[in-house]
């Protein structure tokens, strides 16, 4: 039903843009970094107009060329409630350029051209080995897709050699899931046994047992099968324990209230008394525990000390950036009686003259010691994006789109984070897409852009368009 809305809502979505030839869209996404070229290959594989051989050709390519994705897994933030960063960073990993989500992506496709050569790629993908968090860091790994698909290519061997080297709490919910999806009467035991060992391994990254708090519902799931097919489930009990205390008794990071839903219990008082709260332990208690393993105690969930907070959450903050954010205000309210401008007042001289002075800001503007780079191109890129939103039609939209390009095309931070540098400019080629009579119209000048990644995706969106839900999950 959503795409029916958008599509009525953009009745003139893939109006006439004369689409390039296909072996030049090709060539283009040769010469870009890999998780572009990768991307890339796989929508062009999309296309029903090929050929067979030539779709599972750029699959294959797509699968080769992921490998050299700057961002090896896929990220989201542990936390939302503070905006700035993680708003964007989500976006950004949601555009799914990691070098595991393209690989998967690869593979799903490949499964209706030719179901053997895509289990016998998703073999070629190595262990998933997830990376401890600081609690610096607001940004946990996701690879429950990788193990959706686990369940549904590898053969028992695989699926047992993954679940007995998970190392992160991030890997717990999936890896359970991906056993009670595939496990016949004789691997079930196997991959059970070698699940418990790998939990009870699990401590030292606070960051991402605080973000996957409650694995309980399908350590439910596995205990409950494990009972039908007549097994004790008392091992994978205890590993679990174990798993929630060595994880709750240890040094917590400091903001881990923050990290959490609203009202959970946090840090409980010793009292010897059976835990009600933290992450997990209600329900162990409640719904897991069965004789003899003992409930969990209050003074098992107590934190030996607190230590480091998520750094880089806030969003650019510093005089300069103030100093543009007030300068985008101005082109709203009046600056004398902070009233909204109406409408009407954008088409005239004076409004468009600050406009004029607010982009020339913009491109004078240079991130200073006081912010991050990424926080710097955060700001800017976004107060290009609103001034787009604000403007006109016609000619100040032009204005806009130069300037926003001109400043994704200049700025070094586009070596520094792939994804999040592209992710303005591909909201950008989206909102064109689903507005060809508006800003669709300047949809030249990024073809033509003198950065290869750019013109490839202004070529790409015109020989195999993206569907609006898709650019719509980017705004």
């Amino acid at each position: 039903m959503r795409n029916l809305a958008l599509l009525v809502l953009f009745p003139f979505l893939g109006a006439a843009v004369e689409a390039p030839p296909m072996d030049a869209v090709i060539e283009l996404a040769r010469a870009v970094p890999g998780e572009f070229a990768a991307d890339a290959f796989i929508r062009l594989a999309s296309l029903n107009s090929l050929d067979q051989n030539r779709r599972i050709e750029l699959l294959e390519q797509a699968f080769r060329r992921a490998s050299e994705a700057q961002e090896p897994l896929k990220r989201q933030p542990v936390n939302l409630k503070i905006p700035g960063a993680a708003g964007f960073l989500n976006r950004a990993f949601s555009q799914d350029l990691d070098g595991l989500s393209l690989r998967l992506r690869a593979v799903e496709a490949m499964e209706p051209l030719d179901a053997a050569k895509a289990r016998t790629l998703f073999q070629q993908i190595p262990t998933v080995q997830v990376p401890k968090l600081t609690c610096a860091e607001f940004m946990a790994y996701n690879v429950a897709g990788y193990y959706q698909t686990l369940a549904r290519l590898a053969p028992p061997r695989q699926v047992l050699e993954q679940v007995g080297a998970i190392r992160s709490p991030v890997e717990i919910a999936p890896a359970a899931a991906a056993i009670l999806a595939t496990a016949k009467d004789s691997d079930f035991q196997a991959q059970v046994t070698a699940f418990a060992a790998a939990i009870g391994r699990i401590s030292g990254d606070d960051r991402a047992f605080t973000f996957a708090r409650d694995p309980g519902p399908q350590i439910l799931k596995l205990v409950e099968e494990c009972r039908g097919r007549k097994i004790s489930p008392l091992p994978l009990l205890e590993s679990y324990r174990v798993y929630l205390v060595r994880n709750q008794q240890t040094a917590r990071c400091a903001d881990d209230d923050l990290m959490s839903p609203a009202g959970e219990q946090r840090i409980a008082l010793d009292t010897g008394a059976p835990a009600i709260g933290g992450e997990g332990v209600a329900f162990f208690n409640s719904r897991l525990r069965v004789s003899p393993i003992q409930p969990i105690q209050e003074q098992e969930t107590t934190p030996t000390s607190l230590e480091g907070v998520a750094e880089g959450l806030r969003a650019c903050q510093d005089a300069s950036c103030q100093a543009l954010a007030e300068g985008y205000n101005n082109l709203i309210f009046d600056p004398q009686t902070r009233a909204p401008y109406p409408t009407a007042h954008r088409t005239t001289p004076e409004w468009q003259e600050q406009l004029h002075k607010f982009l020339a800001a913009l491109a004078g503007s240079r991130a200073t010691s006081a912010v991050t780079a990424a926080q710097y191109y955060r700001q800017v890129s976004s107060l290009y994006a609103d001034a787009l939103s604000l403007v006109p039609p016609g000619p100040m939209q032009e204005e806009v789109v130069v300037a926003m390009q001109a400043f994704a095309e200049t700025t070094d931070f586009r070596k520094e984070s792939h994804i999040e540098w592209f992710l303005p400019m591909n909201i950008l080629i989206g909102r064109m897409a689903l507005d060809p009579l508006g800003i669709g119209r300047f949809s030249n000048h990024l073809r033509q852009s003198k950065n290869s990644v750019i013109a490839l995706y202004a070529a790409l969106e015109t020989v195999a368009p993206r569907t609006p839900d898709k650019i719509m999950a980017l705004l």
